[in-house]
């Protein structure tokens, strides 16, 4: 019984996303933070008789860095993010399109199996990546 051949991916293309996506968000949001409290602090200082003309620019400038930072890494993110899901997307068309054509060899028995359909859990016993209960106990005891 020959092993299931499977569809490739670009491996070259796929990255995680998650951790741009959040860094983004945390930059958006610590940026809004910051614009929030610099127009609170040029707000009372503009209503006190001694207050400065320049109070909260440093939060307005952090602000300014922070929301912009944020925003190319969301979009970097979110880029990621999509370009993953047409791989996966890609992927799963190729394997329904070689099981609907018969081109895979998990789809079939073969000759020896006189061209009958191999349920899905006998295709992944064929992969030399499953284990079987058997194998799981013998790792279990070593």
């Amino acid at each position: 019984m020959s092993t299931p051949v499977r569809p490739r991916i670009d491996h070259s293309r796929y990255a995680r996303s998650t951790g741009m996506v959040v860094t983004g968000v945390l930059l958006l949001v610590a940026g809004g933070a910051s614009a929030v409290m610099g127009s609170q602090a040029a707000i009372s200082s503009s209503m006190s008789l001694y207050g400065s003309r320049d109070a909260g620019s440093g939060f307005f400038i952090f602000a300014a860095l922070a929301g912009f930072v944020g925003l190319i890494v969301l979009v970097m993110g979110l880029s990621q993010m999509t370009t993953n899901i047409d791989l996966t997307a890609q992927y799963v068309a190729e394997v329904m399109r070689r099981q609907e054509t018969g081109d895979d060899p998990a789809s079939t028995a073969g000759e020896a199996g006189g061209g009958r359909r191999v349920t899905s859990s006998a295709a992944r016993a064929t992969e030399p990546e499953a284990v079987t209960g058997e194998t799981r106990r013998s790792r279990r005891d070593q």
